[in-house]
């Protein structure tokens, strides 16, 4: 996968691919933003080796923002009906390197948030709410990762085998 324009901001921990402005990230930051559903192809359906593909190959992502090397961080990262959450650094009993999934709405879509942390396309790891009742937040789906590496994130809205609406971002572990 090309780095389809990553950038650094001056302190060197933001990136943005593709042309995805300012103005999207803050639609993002307040819940107004998510791509829409995905599609059959790009719906998080298993590939032929049965893995879970990301949604929206080479789809625009926004940033992340992150709080600086050795910085606890955790953002919120909306999409109607919930949110996946992206904790870059360890902090008390926040793990790092972590994501998880929030459900805030009745609404019959749960909600799942996808780490790619190799770039290459697929699911490595996932936390959903499947099964339970809104309002509920799934635990912390975590591992280490390498430092300083950027990596995929997508929050996705789930009911059964279906997949609706959908975000990504890209931040920095």
């Amino acid at each position: 996968m090309s780095d389809g324009g990553a950038r650094q901001n001056k302190r060197g921990r933001f990136v943005r691919r593709g042309t995805v402005g300012l103005a999207v990230l803050a639609l993002a930051s307040a819940g107004l933003f998510a791509a829409g559903p995905a599609s059959a192809s790009s719906s998080g359906a298993a590939s032929p080796a049965g893995r879970l593909m990301m949604p929206g190959s080479g789809a625009q992502k926004s940033a992340a923002p992150q709080g600086g090397v050795g910085v606890q961080s955790v953002y919120n990262l909306p999409i109607s009906g919930g949110y996946g959450q992206w904790s870059d650094n360890p902090s008390g009993s926040t793990p790092g390197d972590a994501i998880k999934a929030c459900d805030t709405s009745a609404d019959g879509w749960g909600i799942e948030t996808w780490l790619d942390y190799n770039r290459d396309g697929y699911v490595d790891r996932i936390a959903s709410t499947r099964g339970h009742n809104s309002p509920y937040c799934s635990p912390w789906a975590t591992g280490n990762l390498p430092e300083d590496i950027p990596v995929d994130i997508a929050v996705i809205q789930v009911k059964g085998s279906q997949t609706g609406a959908w975000a990504q971002w890209v931040a920095y572990t």
